[in-house]
């Protein structure tokens, strides 16, 4: 099983200038192999794939220098979300080809393999970076072993996420305690004992303020200094929106999962909150840490 521990990032000013040199040979690398793999495409057909493109690396960095200057790791799983972006295109290909990546979006991201990165104490060890203050608010628990690390940058915050694989057995519960779950439009899910969750009031309140800063967004001038500084405003309280969505969702599942084994979610009425998948997606994962599972009503 899969699992990923968050932590926040304090790095120094010399430190962000460089994870921000990192972001930016990242995105220049993704943007090249993907208008290289889209002109392939349009004009035969063809897959410049994985393999071909980390042929290709070595060749580009001669041509641009400065990339040699940032983790190799982090420009190879950089090919390497291109490559599944293009697999999930032609698994679906009304979902359209992969977008480039643009520097000035609120967020951005790179990930690089398990040995290029280190956590010692309080610290995490980048490699051409060197080592940055991390809050450890949870210790890594005996049995995960950490594949990958991604440096995400939201606004002027940064995060590492620490993708880990449970090596522990799962603990099965003996008593076999079933419940049916069953979203609807007047709260946000319903057991079938009586009993109704309704989005907390924060939530519902973080919402309306971030609907509000996006109208104002909205109504100032392009490219104007105000409108930059709005744009900030409104990441941080998308952020914050996130936050307390997550925050709501994994204290649900949680107790869900704690109290019963055997979940059946009834999905019915469909709709495109964000909330419903990612709370089945939460429920799922704590179910089978627990020895529980989840079910459909088929």
């Amino acid at each position: 099983m899969r699992t990923v521990f968050k932590y926040r990032l304090y790095p120094t000013a010399q430190q962000e200038t460089l994870l921000q040199q990192t972001l930016g040979c990242t995105r220049m690398v993704y943007n090249h192999y993907l208008e290289k793999r889209i002109g392939l495409y349009r004009a035969t057909k063809a897959n410049f794939g994985f393999i071909k493109c980390l042929e290709d690396l070595d060749s580009y960095i001669e041509a641009q220098p400065f990339l040699a200057d940032v983790s190799r790791s982090a420009l190879e799983q950089t090919i390497r979300e291109l490559d599944g972006d293009f697999k999930r295109f032609f698994s679906r290909p009304k979902r359209g080809l992969p977008k480039y990546r643009s520097k000035n979006a609120p967020t951005a991201h790179f990930t690089a393999a398990s040995g290029a990165f280190g956590v010692e104490n309080d610290r995490l060890v980048i490699p051409e970076i060197g080592s940055v203050k991390l809050v450890l608010h949870r210790e890594i628990p005996e049995g995960y072993s950490v594949r990958s690390v991604t440096v995400t940058r939201v606004g002027s915050e940064w995060y590492a996420d620490l993708f880990c694989r449970c090596n522990v057995q799962t603990r099965a519960k003996k008593d076999l305690r079933a419940v049916t779950v069953s979203f609807s439009n007047e709260h946000f899910i319903t057991l079938d004992n009586g009993v109704s969750v309704d989005y907390p009031d924060e939530l519902i309140c973080a919402e309306k303020k971030l609907s509000r800063e996006k109208r104002r967004l909205s109504n100032m001038e392009q490219n104007s200094k105000n409108r930059a500084e709005q744009r900030l405003v409104v990441t941080k309280q998308r952020r914050r929106v996130e936050d307390i969505r997550k925050d709501f969702l994994h204290k649900l599942t949680k107790e869900l999962s704690d109290d019963y084994n055997c979940v059946t979610v009834n999905r019915e009425p469909s709709s495109s909150a964000p909330e419903r998948s990612l709370f089945i997606s939460y429920l799922g994962y704590k179910l089978e840490k627990n020895g529980g599972r989840l079910c459909s009503p088929n």
